[in-house]
């Protein structure tokens, strides 16, 4: 038989936080003065490809971290390239260090695994705004938190150095601190914005997770509403952020279709749009219990079939979501998991 899954957590109980459930070299002949004039040239011209690699990485391409060696996502210029080795930085600094294959499955299919209890806690993301949203900043980006262990998004440091978080909880001095230039700041102040699952984040924003648009607009509004001060900006804006990065970072290193899916945003060929198919979106209250199936099968014999498979959704060809019996770990490799909760 079947077990059909997307109906759990029906409610959207489950998620943002959930119950337990990666020339030629040619010698030519110079005076001296030509000589020397040479060398100055070509010294400028190594320190201006050395600039420009600092910023941008190898043959132009963003590079997936900036600031504090932190996973970077420049929302004005990331390409889909860009935007998926973004989310697969993030998947490997969570991965807990153990193997990523998937028996036939194929290289290009690789399953990173959460931590439970990761030693390491927190791990910090920067989204760069676009150029000029920002007035008198052309470089302004907001800080995230997220949780190694499980890939939660944990709060946020607007432009003032404040935290805001998710949850009921105090957050210790070690989340509210984030890592700059070589030390550790603790934040001025924190300020709670909703709840850490998806019901009350859903309420508090009057946004669903279920068609939402993700383009360089929504989340460059996104990022406003985290990173600035603006007195205009209410806690309903901050959870409308907090509820669109959860979508942009978190389920897209969780899910392969919703990273893939999300990669078009970044397209300048298709205007730069895709919608969240409310089946992709339903699929995220279910991480915990897709996992632990992946990690059973992982564990027996090359090739099994699970007798009693779950059912998931992938990508179609045009963005929507078509539904797949989960046989194998291959199948959840190729087409739903991009990160297991544990192993």
């Amino acid at each position: 038989m079947t077990i059909p899954i997307i109906g759990e957590a029906s409610d959207g109980s489950s998620p943002n936080r959930r119950p337990d459930a990666s020339p030629s070299r040619s010698r030519g002949l110079f005076d001296g003065s030509a000589l020397a004039n040479g060398r100055t040239s070509i010294l400028l011209v190594v320190l201006v490809l050395a600039m420009v690699a600092a910023l941008f990485g190898p043959l132009g391409a963003q590079k997936a971290h900036a600031e504090d060696n932190n996973p970077t996502l420049y929302l004005g210029s990331a390409t889909p390239t860009d935007y998926v080795n973004f989310i697969n930085r993030i998947r490997e600094l969570i991965n807990d260090g153990g193997s990523t294959s998937v028996a036939g499955a194929g290289s290009a299919y690789q399953v990173d695994h959460a931590q439970n209890n990761n030693p390491g806690h927190f791990l910090q993301v920067d989204i760069h705004v676009e150029d000029g949203t920002v007035p008198g900043n052309l470089n302004g980006y907001v800080r995230l938190q997220l949780d190694r262990s499980n890939l939660y998004l944990l709060g946020w440091w607007d432009v003032h150095n404040r935290y805001y978080y998710l949850g009921d909880r105090t957050p210790s001095d070690g989340e509210r601190s984030r890592w700059e230039s070589g030390n550790y700041i603790k934040s001025k102040d924190m300020q709670r914005v909703a709840g850490e699952n998806y019901t009350d984040l859903e309420r508090v924003s009057n946004e669903r997770r279920a068609n939402m648009t993700i383009s360089r607009p929504t989340m460059n509004a996104a990022a406003l509403y985290l990173y600035n001060a603006n007195p205009n900006y209410t806690n309903q804006d901050r959870a409308r952020g907090a509820l669109r990065m959860t979508q942009l970072i978190s389920e897209a290193a969780r899910f392969r279709p919703i990273r893939d899916s999300n990669s078009f945003a970044f397209s300048w060929d298709n205007g730069g749009i895709t919608v969240l198919h409310p089946s992709l979106a339903a699929q995220e209250n279910n991480w915990g219990l897709l996992s632990d199936r992946f990690n059973w099968l992982l564990h027996q014999p090359a090739g099994y079939r699970d007798p009693n498979p779950l059912t998931g959704y992938r990508r179609d060809s045009i963005h929507g979501a078509v539904s797949i019996i989960l046989t194998t770990a291959i199948l959840y490799a190729q087409y739903v998991l991009a990160t297991s909760k544990s192993r």
